[in-house]
């Protein structure tokens, strides 16, 4: 393939991310165009959804797609990827950072435009119809009688507060990116599509009040229901779909890397990202029978994988040169060959790397209500960027431990400081412990397993000791500055913070928010809505708990993840210690 067309497949990559990076500006614009567009189509094709899980519903079927599902969770590629780096040498370390940088900066892209487009899952939907007519007829009764009858019903009412916990339903502005809530059906407290309002607001047509709840399966020929319990209180939206996004990208740029390291042919290459395709369609079925999505969520998903791909494909090996590693520079990776020419300024490329993250969680747009997708974004890009720093040689902590001489003299073994006059014969730290290792911690299964036990340990310990410190460290900052960076989350998803944490000078406009507001309330409690930024007299941290603010919370997570995946690149040279051939050399007894 030649340069031109190598660089024209990732431009669209690089565009989209590009307009990720300008989240936070043109989010408003997004919203109103593209969001409401998205949003009305996944609101007329719900219903589909619900008649292909009638049609389909079957044990196996149910089985089959929760399996699917684990195949594209982050706990499968926690598992799958260290064995790569711990056991495939170099070229292994080289591509598990490849695909760990790869599924990070798609995680987040995904999380940007999710929040971007504020676009719900199927479930969510109230089940709808219009009618054009010359005049609209007086639906008070009706609506008085379904309003009684959500009122009455305790399973309607059930249904409600699910439906309200699962989506953080009560942003102050419709999920549709309208300007007021007048569009909203006043029985449903759910906004209706743009559509269907603007022609109710001309006299053409009337919605009929809403006859049916839509989750949990519960009746009803159009219902969604959701299949797997795991998504019953999900707060994230539902365009464009992660795991077809990631279904695609990821096994596709395992086949591709493996072919730019040398692993495959051009060929088999070609064959894997078939199967990726392939593979990803699957997924994109089973998302639609779990009814987790709708198919514009699929088709933006496989979209926005399709232009990573073509991103990472260019990027993926050139941002591995940059930091040291030994990448070929061939035809497959152009931009290897004038990316890893400055052998001497690694670190800056880390710190490159480092401000990019750090600039692009800076810029994540603030949600039309409260969703978990900023913390996706912060806990995958923190384990990217702790690989990074782990795997450039002069930030390994083991490394230099390794390499520490050690000298033997009458059996007694002393660590070497300085000039040595001790007569013994001197090694390294590596060669002694190569040689008294067991033959036991030699095998590949124990060396997996240790390596596990060694990261969890390592994971549990720094989460502890980040627990601890973090809130102490940030306390001490000046609120004035910790005010200027505060995360991006809607206020439906805090709680009312402390004294201390409020700017002198300023007072909290916003009402408390109760546990209603976090899904807690009685299904017939409905929460408060909150505006969506902060006004001008609110100027305080945001907080996750009454004692836990968000900025505390985020900054750990980062750190702590970006901790675990260093040491799981750390855990490699203890890997090839003892995966190596049995030294030669025993102290003297």
């Amino acid at each position: 393939m030649s340069p031109i067309l190598d660089n024209a497949l990732a431009l669209p990559g690089a565009a989209l991310f590009g307009v990720c990076l300008l989240a936070k500006v043109i989010t408003p614009v997004v919203r109103r165009s593209v969001g409401r567009r998205v949003y009305n189509i996944a609101y007329r094709q719900h219903e589909g959804v619900a008649r292909l899980q009638k049609h389909l519903r079957h044990p196996l079927l149910d089985v089959l797609t929760k399996f699917t599902a684990l195949t594209v969770s982050v706990e499968f590629y926690l598992v799958s990827l260290p064995p790569l780096m711990w056991l495939a040498g170099q070229h292994g370390i080289v591509a598990g950072l490849a695909m760990c940088q790869c599924m990070a900066l798609s995680t987040y892209m995904t999380c940007v435009l999710k929040d971007m487009l504020s676009s719900p899952r199927p479930y969510v939907f109230f089940r709808t119809s219009a009618a054009t007519l010359s005049a609209p007829p007086d639906t008070a009764a009706a609506t008085a009688a379904t309003d009684a009858a959500i009122t009455a019903g305790s399973l309607l009412k059930e249904a409600v507060a699910t439906v309200h916990t699962a989506a953080a339903v009560n942003p102050s502005t419709p999920l549709n990116g309208v300007d007021t809530v007048a569009n909203a059906d006043p029985s449903a407290h759910l906004p209706v599509p743009a559509e269907a309002a603007e022609q109710r607001q001309l006299g053409k047509a009337y919605l009929v009040p809403p006859t049916q709840i839509v989750d949990r399966g519960v009746g009803g020929p159009t219902q969604v229901a959701v299949i797997e319990d795991a998504y019953r209180n999900e707060i994230e939206y539902g365009a464009p779909s992660m795991h077809t996004w990631c279904a695609l990208v990821l096994p596709a740029y395992a086949g591709v890397l493996a072919h730019q390291l040398g692993a495959l042919s051009t060929v088999q290459c070609v064959a894997v990202v078939a199967g990726a395709a392939c593979w990803a369609t699957w997924v994109a079925l089973t998302r639609l029978y779990l009814g987790v999505h709708t198919p514009v969520d699929l088709l933006l998903g496989a979209l926005g994988g399709s232009a990573s791909l073509g991103l990472w494909r260019q990027l993926g090996l050139a941002q591995m040169a940059a930091l040291g590693a030994t990448v070929p520079a061939t035809e497959e990776v152009p931009w290897a060959s004038w990316l890893g020419f400055c052998k001497e300024q690694h670190h800056l490329a880390l710190a490159a790397v480092g401000g990019l993250y750090v600039t692009a969680l800076a810029t994540y747009p603030v949600p039309e209500s409260h969703t978990t997708s900023y913390e996706y974004a912060v806990i995958f890009l923190g384990a990217a960027y702790g690989g990074l720093v782990g795997y450039v040689a002069n930030c390994s902590l083991i490394s230099h431990l390794l390499q520490r001489p050690i000298t033997f003299s009458d059996g007694a073994a002393t660590v070497a400081s300085g000039n040595i006059s001790m007569g013994g014969p001197m090694v390294t730290t590596a060669d002694a412990l190569a040689a008294v290792a067991p033959d036991a911690l030699r095998q590949p299964l124990a060396v997996i397993l240790l390596g596990f036990v060694f990261v969890a340990a390592v994971k549990l310990l720094s989460k502890a000791l980040l627990s601890e410190l973090l809130p102490k460290l940030l306390d001490l900052v000046p609120l004035r500055l910790r005010l200027l960076w505060q995360p991006p989350v809607h206020p439906s998803g805090c709680v009312e913070s402390k004294s201390k944490y409020r700017q002198h000078g300023y007072k909290k406009a916003e009402p408390e928010v109760t546990s209603a507001a976090c899904g807690e309330a009685p299904a017939t409690q409905v929460p408060p809505k909150l505006p969506c930024g902060e006004s001008s007299d609110s100027r305080s941290v945001f907080m996750k708990t009454p004692s836990l603010p968000y900025d505390v919370d985020f900054l750990r997570k980062f750190l702590n993840y970006g901790i675990t995946v260093y040491a799981v690149v750390e855990y490699q040279h203890v890997a090839a210690l003892l995966l190596r051939g049995r030294s030669q050399w025993y102290p003297s007894q």
